[in-house]
């Protein structure tokens, strides 16, 4: 059992919104949580291709009502570690890599939304950070898979 003995009894809601987002709301102590699972398209992806991907998942957000979020997944992203204009919502411990373009959405996205990147608030050996790693390309290692929450539910 992944989510842990009677917590079925807790679900509120399933939404499957696209083949890349999906969320589900559960009633948890004294308030409404939707976790939100995503696969966000390859960096480099078409403009027009991550825009979508980004406004289905607005609307996700936005329609979350008064609901404490979570959003996880792989966000084909580096978000480095320089926090400085994001301090409200990332910490100095993210990746080694330099932001790229989905990274940089993902940032922006956070920022509209009031979104802290938990993967970078606390300190951790780079060995149990990556969330991906491709051994036929030397050994190749990255962050690229997040979880954020509501800010209000993760205070720095």
């Amino acid at each position: 059992m992944i989510l842990g003995s009677g917590i079925e009894k807790r679900l509120l809601e399933v939404a499957y919104v696209s083949e890349r987002i999906m969320w589900a709301r559960f009633s948890l102590k004294n308030m409404i949580c939707r976790v939100v699972v995503v696969y966000a398209p390859c960096n480099g992806t078409r403009a027009a291709d991550m825009d979508a991907f980004y406004s289905v998942l607005e609307g996700v957000v936005l329609g979350s009502g008064g609901d404490k979020l979570i959003i996880m997944g792989d966000f084909n992203g580096w978000i480095g570690s320089d926090n400085r204009g994001f301090e409200n919502i990332m910490g100095k411990w993210g990746d080694d890599k330099p932001v790229n373009g989905n990274g940089k959405r993902l940032l922006d996205f956070c920022m509209g939304f009031g979104l802290v990147i938990t993967n970078s608030v606390f300190p951790h050996k780079m060995v149990h950070k990556y969330t991906w790693e491709d051994k036929k390309a030397g050994n190749s290692k990255s962050i690229i898979d997040y979880v954020l929450v509501s800010a209000d539910i993760r205070k720095f």
